[in-house]
């Protein structure tokens, strides 16, 4: 027998989103910023020491990858470093630190 009770389209819709929003949230959480807790995301409220051990891991990564021949893994680490936020932030600090 069909169940009486007709479900709204919209409210499985809205369901779904709410439950991805919060998958979202809390990874938000558990995925640390570049940028100190409670400055805004400026210059200088920038964590420089999670920005260099970022790009230290990849780097790390990369050498391990290149010691066990893995060439396309360390293509795509490569990449990854590359288009990083995190090592464009350190090589614009160190093009002002020059100048």
């Amino acid at each position: 027998m069909l169940s009486s009770k007709v479900e709204d389209p919209w409210s499985s819709l809205i369901r779904v989103v709410e439950i991805y929003r919060r998958k979202i949230m809390t990874y938000s959480k558990l995925t640390p910023s570049i940028y100190h807790p409670m400055r805004e995301n400026k210059w200088t409220g920038t964590n420089w020491s999670k920005v260099e051990k970022t790009i230290e891991n990849l780097q790390h990564r990369i050498t391990k990858a290149t010691e066990k021949g893995e060439h396309r893994k360390v293509r795509n680490l490569q990449r990854l470093l590359i288009r990083s936020f995190s090592a464009r932030l350190k090589a614009v600090r160190i093009v002002a630190q020059e100048n």
